[in-house]
């Protein structure tokens, strides 16, 4: 977030962006996170300047993440935020089959023993994880008979909060590679039609 201009940080649920608490003042959700670890409303409309009060507004394809993203030049500053953005999918996607599995034993939350599994999965199987269960959930919304009954099940264990939290996340993700592709594509077809010929 720092990375792409955003004056914000989570210091113990609280902001530390220069507001002085005054946010949290009026916030019974103490103004960035909930007990779940999920940003609030209050954060996300702080953050966007009173623009959005959700996530898709702001971390979407389209939201204001993509959109700081889209005018930088900078490749360091896209790798580094497309690194911070996989890491927050990552924690994002721990919490939802944390949440799952909890939910799938009818227990209110779920407690070390149902998490401690997931800290321990590595980055690229929870992305791929999180591409199975997106695909999964797309095909599910088309009413189609070819996600197996027991796979329904288990994304209808799935936390609301977490799962749309996640899903921004994972489309501002998408959409931040696809731009970098396009940036990378554009800079090196230049780079060719500037390259000298050789006879």
């Amino acid at each position: 977030m720092l990375s792409l201009g955003f004056q914000f940080q989570f210091v113990d649920h609280y902001c530390r962006c220069g507001c002085n608490g005054k946010e949290a003042e009026i916030a019974k959700d103490k103004h960035c996170l909930t007990d779940k670890g999920n940003i609030t409303k209050v954060a996300i409309r702080h953050l966007s300047n009173g623009k959005f009060e959700n996530y898709r507004g702001f971390w979407g394809a389209v939201g204001e993440v993509v959109q700081k993203a889209r005018v930088f030049d900078s490749e360091e500053v896209v790798k580094q935020t497309l690194s911070f953005l996989k890491s927050a999918l990552c924690d994002r996607q721990r919490d939802v089959l944390s949440w799952r599995d909890a939910k799938s034993q009818h227990r209110k939350k779920p407690d070390d023993e149902i998490r401690r599994p997931k800290d321990k999965m590595l980055n690229d199987a929870l992305m791929n994880q999180i591409r199975k269960d997106e695909n999964d959930r797309m095909v599910v919304k088309d009413n189609s008979d070819a996600v197996l009954e027991s796979r329904r099940r288990e994304l209808d264990y799935d936390d609301e909060d977490h799962t749309t939290m996640l899903r921004s996340l994972f489309a501002a993700y998408n959409e931040i590679q696809r731009l970098r592709a396009v940036r990378l594509e554009t800079m090196f077809e230049k780079m060719s039609v500037q390259a000298p010929s050789r006879v």
